[in-house]
């Protein structure tokens, strides 16, 4: 009988965890996206793991490079078209210094992509 109730809580767990993994599927991983404007390249990776993210910033200009990570948390809020996302780094990041921005996740033939605020990035191959 033990041996029962034990399974039967191990698979309700299970259950459980599967639903909360994919209520946010979207939010977990790694987008990319770019701004290219000639001689200068603005690339910007975005990795959501749980409540964390990271923001990674490439800037080229004229063939010289630098990179700057942000580490903070985030939290989107609303439902279908009227989710928000809000950061909050640990040090102040120029890409996303607003208070929110509105957030929009999506798939089409090139994959899976968010939106945030007028910038789309691709989730990473």
């Amino acid at each position: 009988m033990k041996k029962i109730t034990s399974l039967v809580l191990v698979c309700a767990l299970l259950v459980c965890c599967v639903f909360a993994f994919a209520s946010c599927s979207m939010r977990f991983g790694k987008y990319e996206g770019e701004v290219d404007l000639g001689i200068y390249k603005n690339k910007v990776t975005i990795e959501f793991m749980m409540s964390n993210v990271t923001v990674t910033v490439k800037n080229t200009l004229l063939g010289s490079s630098d990179t700057d990570v942000y580490e903070g948390s985030f939290e989107i809020t609303g439902k279908g078209d009227d989710m928000e996302i809000a950061f909050n780094f640990e040090e102040d990041c120029p890409i996303f210094s607003a208070d929110s921005y509105t957030f929009y996740e999506g798939e089409d033939n090139d994959g899976k992509y968010i939106e945030i605020g007028l910038t789309r990035y691709n989730a990473a191959k």
